[in-house]
């Protein structure tokens, strides 16, 4: 959940350090632990919403906040099934350090000039479509899905926090749906499931996950995107530079 990508850190773990016979199923349980936490966390607003849903509230704001998170997924699940369909991967380091220093430069001049007046109430259904079609860039290795969509909410005008808060709970239908789909990707693939570090990785996910996001959403109002944008260029050129070699 640190907006500075954790599936780029996963495939460099892999192509740097010779992990590649754990398999694919390793992210899948990143991402399991990953979903633990952020729905325990936001236990409360989620429960709301699954009221508001099933107790016919369609005037409430958990409703409308249930709304507003289907439309900001719509477009990451859309374009990640196109892309699932025509068999699209991309699995190069060169890309990963691009898209690490460019995606981090924009966060830290977007946090420098956003103005971070408006609050979490205030997030329309037009500013949760534009969220949501940033998330898709992150299908791209090395940009954060939670880095972009904290570039997006913060271009809009929002607060940091407010902003994180979305992405955060943005990340419960998202990574459901990524789940799902390596899941099935993995089951016709017919990939043996090495059980121990898969279950190792969910349970560290979790406990790491809820680490991160109880830590961030208690100090970035204070502070700022920009040590994470500094920290990806950072990556970017360290990448570069381990390629030179």
């Amino acid at each position: 959940f640190l907006p500075v990508s954790s599936s780029a850190h996963l495939f460099l773990l892999r192509r740097f350090l010779g992990i590649e016979e754990l398999g694919s199923f390793i992210d899948v349980s990143a991402h399991l632990g990953s979903l633990i936490a952020v729905v325990f966390f936001y236990r409360n607003e989620l429960w709301n919403m699954v009221q508001s849903i099933f107790g016919a509230k369609w005037k409430s704001q958990s409703f409308k906040l249930w709304l507003k998170l289907v439309v900001a997924t719509l477009p990451i699940a859309i374009i990640g099934l196109v892309l699932v369909c025509l068999g699209w991967c991309v699995e190069n380091p060169i890309v990963v350090a691009y898209s690490s220093i460019i995606a981090g430069a924009i966060l830290w001049y977007v946090d420098y000039v956003g103005k971070k007046k408006l609050s979490f109430d205030e997030i329309s259904f037009k500013d949760a479509l534009f969220i949501g079609m940033a998330q898709v860039f992150a299908i791209i290795p090395g940009v954060s899905r939670s880095g972009s969509t904290a570039t997006a909410g913060l271009m809009l005008g929002f607060k940091r926090e407010d902003v994180l808060k979305f992405s955060f709970l943005l990340a419960v239908p998202t990574i459901i749906l990524s789940f799902m789909g390596n899941l099935v990707r993995i089951i016709h693939s017919g990939e043996t499931v090495v059980w121990g570090p898969a279950l190792a990785m969910t349970f560290f996910s979790a406990v790491f996950s809820l680490l991160v996001i109880s830590t961030i959403m208690k100090f970035i109002g204070k502070c700022s995107f920009k040590i994470f944008g500094i920290y990806r260029i950072v990556l970017g050129v360290f990448i570069f530079f381990i390629l030179s070699k």
